[in-house]
């Protein structure tokens, strides 16, 4: 039989070992006030990550509710390229990036062991969406997307996208501001138009329906989709179709003070009516891809 009471004498207890080697490296019991520091710093942390991921979200939905969804059909060759385009790449990767920090510092929190992964993560994830949608609504998407965005090098603003889409005369594209209308000007229809690179055009509206006129009007900054046509010297554009600039929840999208005076079509707004008929118009508007759903951009 194996006497206990000498194995017990021979070879030192598990709480023996434990304080020797308390003794041996003369570790010190911490103060509680640093636990409860630390486990409040984790969980503030996890805050402030859903915050910024809110941040995230909120830019990206600016970001996406922007991209120019209506005008695709004219702005690209597919709707696969302008999709990949389109996408905030930069504002996911910065909401999944502080998705995964709020996840380390729960599981890092005294009873954070306790949460799954999956539920953190829920947690996290609709934090940051409910808050982002808060703040999307306010009218904070484009601040942050420009304030933030203007500090990557490599990320342009939905603005700064937008802008370099609608710079190419050569594709049938231009956005800008019209000037009060001319006489002078030939064609007799022709407006003064500042590009929003700044340069002068002349456009001709002899193609336009009343709902452009009216957007003309009406809007400080506009769409057009047209022709380029040479003409020695002077820049000149056949406008098929003007639509607002329609940045949404966005102050650059704004209404003219004072509307355009349109005096040799103001009659013809006012009442609807088409301003030229279908045998007075020219065919180059019919060349412009796909013409059917460009009729159809009208109606935003």
């Amino acid at each position: 039989m194996i006497n206990n009471s000498k194995q017990s004498n021979d070879f030192p207890s598990f709480a023996d070992k434990i304080l020797e080697r308390l003794e041996t490296e003369k570790v010190t019991p911490n103060a509680k006030w640093k636990y409860s520091g630390k486990n409040v710093l984790f969980w503030l942390i996890w805050v402030f990550s859903v915050q910024i991921g809110a941040i995230a979200f909120a830019s990206s939905l600016f970001t996406l509710f922007n991209a120019g969804w209506q005008y695709y059909s004219a702005t690209h060759d597919s709707f696969f390229r302008f999709f990949i385009e389109s996408m905030p790449y930069m504002w996911l990767l910065v909401l999944c990036i502080f998705l995964y920090i709020g996840l380390e510092n729960i599981r890092h929190t005294t009873k954070g062991y306790r949460y799954s992964i999956p539920f953190i993560l829920f947690c996290s994830v609709i934090g940051s969406l409910i808050f982002g949608v808060f703040l999307y609504v306010f009218g904070l998407g484009q601040l942050f997307d420009e304030v933030i965005g203007n500090r990557v090098p490599f990320h342009d603003t939905v603005v700064e996208h937008q802008e370099a889409i609608w710079l190419h005369p050569e594709n049938g594209l231009l956005a800008g501001a019209f000037n009060e209308f001319n006489s002078e000007l030939e064609p007799a229809s022709a407006y003064n138009f500042v590009a929003l690179d700044g340069k002068n055009w002349q456009i001709d509206t002899s193609d336009l329906r009343a709902q452009d006129f009216e957007n003309i009007a009406e809007f400080s900054r506009v769409r057009i989709i047209g022709v380029a046509e040479a003409d020695g010297g002077t820049k000149l554009f056949h406008a098929c179709f003007v639509m607002p600039w329609g940045l949404k929840m966005s102050e650059v999208n704004v209404k003219r003070a004072k509307p355009l005076v349109l005096e040799h079509i103001e009659d013809c707004v006012t009442s609807g009516c088409e301003i030229n008929s279908d045998e007075m118009r020219s065919s180059k508007c019919k060349d412009l891809r796909p013409y059917s759903s460009l009729q159809k951009m009208r109606n935003y």
